[in-house]
């Protein structure tokens, strides 16, 4: 079966294709991320040409971002453009969940915030974030805003996994190992990981509420009958007198006398228990003692 060649404008002016395989993770991930209100950031990191300060530096970005509330994926490629001076390079993608919060203080680019030291500390350049270019993207004052919302209204979804394909191009990929060209957060697992957990929680919100407990307590009278302990929510008639339920005066002054946390205590202990009132059942015959 002959494959269909992957192209579009971009990759054209860059020398084409370097890898459809590995684009079709990040298409993946711009799916089938579940984020609600997600915003995706490119990040170009520079002044190193130490392939470790670079992992280093962009898993730092991503626990950063999760440290302060964001949920996050992220996925990339290594270049090495010596013409430009660039020499090794790395182009970030950063897949951000902002439907709680916006992380601003992760992304601020200015002087003395946490990217500015933290890039200066790691010994790299400042971060450059690449702005969409599409007019989609753009404020509603029509300036230019430096991130886009992959989401299908309006075709912002299509423009961003074309905008994507930027990674993948043949251009700055000379001399670099191929298999250790591309990287991601492994999100195929994270997604999983994430359904699960929400398919939990919604298990935990759907469990009946529990029914409450009616508790038999055997009181010696002249008849064997049970008193009934009812819960606020479940008594029919807190105001009732026993009078009314037909009892002598002796029985009366017997129920008055009980108290579930000791006999020395009136009936109004029954209260602190959540108990309304105590009902004597009466049968319908007399049982023998």
């Amino acid at each position: 079966m002959k494959r269909t060649k992957v192209t579009n404008a971009i990759l054209e002016a860059n020398g084409g294709i370097h890898s459809s395989r590995a684009m079709k993770q990040p298409e993946y991930l711009l799916n089938n991320h579940g984020f609600k209100r997600p915003i995706l950031v490119h990040f170009v990191l520079t002044g190193s040409q130490c392939r470790k300060t670079y992992q280093r530096a962009y898993r730092a970005i991503a626990a950063a971002l999760r440290y302060y509330g964001n949920e996050v994926e992220y996925f990339g490629c290594f270049e090495n453009e010596d013409e430009a001076g660039k020499g090794m390079h790395v182009h970030l993608y950063l897949l951000i969940e902002t439907e709680k919060q916006f992380p601003w203080t992760v992304l601020d680019v200015r002087d003395g915030k946490w990217l500015h030291k933290f890039t200066t500390k790691r010994g790299l350049k400042r971060v450059h974030i690449a702005p969409p270019q599409n007019k989609m993207h753009r404020r509603a004052d029509g300036s230019t805003e430096f991130f886009a919302r992959p989401v299908a209204e309006d075709g912002r979804l299509a423009d961003c996994l074309q905008r994507i394909s930027y990674l993948f191009k043949m251009r700055s990929k000379a001399g670099m190992v191929s298999r250790e060209t591309y990287f991601n957060s492994e999100f195929a697992s994270n997604i999983a990981k994430r359904a699960e957990a929400k398919a939990k929680r919604t298990t935990r919100k759907a469990k009946p509420a529990p029914v409450p407990a009616v508790v038999a307590i055997p009181v010696a009278l002249p008849a064997s009958r049970p008193i009934v302990l009812a819960p606020a929510s479940a008594n029919p008639c807190p105001d009732m007198q026993n009078s009314q339920l037909g009892w002598s005066m002796a029985e009366q002054s017997v129920i008055q006398q009980f108290s579930p946390v000791s006999p020395r205590k009136t009936l109004v202990n029954s209260r602190a228990l959540g108990v309304n009132s105590i009902y004597l059942i009466k049968p319908a015959k007399e049982s023998p003692l």
